[in-house]
């Protein structure tokens, strides 16, 4: 397998806007962040700016949002960004926030995209930790499941059955890169009822 290095933003990000779910304003920077640091959020609202940082094992909510957590602190509504940051590459990334949830922006990770192209990208000195698939498994809850298989790529093939006239049935199946993210995915916008 290719070797293939971290990357960072070349270039400081400043975007401003209100949270999705709690209608608060936040300033948020995003910065360059050091090899093998990851994703961490900051919490500058908070006294001694809370760092939190975007693991897996942080995760600590996904009802209508993914939260979070770390040592008593939070940040929600994070998927549209993190999206961004897998899909443009982007291994290491300081995210200063007056707020617990990132700008909604459009509603999509188009305009985080869009920020990390005009910022720019840099590799950087250590290679990638990347996750390779050896064998399938499954996850099931009530009615919905997940199945992994192992691929020599990265294929994304979803159902969706919703009872809402105005969804139904739903199937998407791609070949997931940076550029059919971007074509395809990222302007996809969080559905909404009322």
């Amino acid at each position: 397998m290719k070797e293939i290095m971290q990357q960072t933003l070349a270039a400081p990000i400043a975007y401003s806007g209100i949270g999705l779910h709690s209608g608060k304003e936040v300033a948020m920077k995003l910065l360059p962040g050091k090899e093998n640091t990851g994703i961490v959020f900051v919490r500058t609202d908070l006294p001694g700016h809370p760092e939190i940082q975007a693991l897996a094992e942080n995760v600590s909510s996904t009802v209508k949002a993914t939260t979070v957590s770390e040592n008593g602190t939070e940040v929600f509504t994070v998927e549209h960004l993190m999206a961004a940051f897998s899909m443009m590459g982007i291994d290491n990334c300081r995210i200063e926030m007056s707020a617990p949830e990132p700008p909604v922006t459009d509603g999509s990770a188009a305009v985080f995209c869009e920020l990390i192209l005009q910022a720019g990208r840099i590799r950087q000195s250590e290679p990638r930790k990347i996750y390779a698939v050896d064998r399938a498994f499954s996850v099931y809850e009530d009615d919905k499941y997940i199945t992994i298989q192992p691929y020599d790529g990265y294929r994304i093939s979803f159902v969706s059955v919703n009872a809402h006239p105005a969804l139904g049935t739903q199937y998407f199946d791609i070949e997931l890169t940076e550029e059919k993210f971007l074509q395809e995915i990222a302007a996809a916008r969080t559905a909404a009822f009322a």
